[in-house]
């Protein structure tokens, strides 16, 4: 996720308003949403541009915080402009844009939207971790569906020999008998 500032207003019709198209305006990052942030009165110029949640969209989300870098509109430079200049800044929100952040930013904190690298990894881990208990037990029981079903096969044939040799048996008799006569 992260934080636009200082988005260009105009006023028409007495009222200030944005153009709307900032996705657009940023789709080379491929944001998943950008969302206009408003307190109580009014907009605040600024809103949060949220991505998904993959390594490869979070590189989009880095290349997007760089590319206001480059040009020296990154969040130190927000903070020294004194918020006076008509140039848009943007930065990824850390943990201490929770601390020093409106409700929003603290609302997306809180329904998880913002998750450390450490804790993506975690959670990537833990994903991993949950596949492979799945995979080995789905192992396991097809291992032990082999075995029944080997001792079953084996039982069988015993028991499909034991059968012949009575058969062979019986055979033999029958020879013998039809001899006899």
């Amino acid at each position: 996720m992260t934080i636009v500032a200082n988005i260009p207003i105009a006023l028409e019709n007495g009222a200030y308003v944005t153009n709307g198209k900032l996705k657009e305006q940023f789709s080379e990052f491929n944001p998943a949403k950008v969302t206009l942030m408003w307190d109580a009165l009014s907009f605040r110029r600024m809103a949060v541009v949220e991505f998904e949640k993959n390594w490869i969209v979070f590189y989009c989300a880095i290349s997007f915080e760089k590319s206001f870098e480059l040009r020296c509109r990154g969040k130190t430079q927000w903070i020294e402009s004194k918020k006076c200049d008509s140039s848009m800044y943007a930065w990824l929100a850390w943990k201490g844009d929770y601390h020093n952040s409106d409700d929003y930013v603290k609302m997306q904190f809180h329904h998880g939207d913002l998750k450390t690298i450490s804790e993506l990894q975690q959670e990537q881990e833990q994903k991993k971790n949950i596949l492979l208990d799945n995979l080995t037990l789905e192992i396991d029981e097809k291992n032990k569906f082999l075995q029944s079903s080997g001792e079953q096969l084996m039982e069988m044939t015993y028991l499909l020999n034991q059968f012949k040799s009575a058969l062979e048996r019986k055979d033999s008799e029958m020879a013998r008998l039809l001899e006899g006569h």
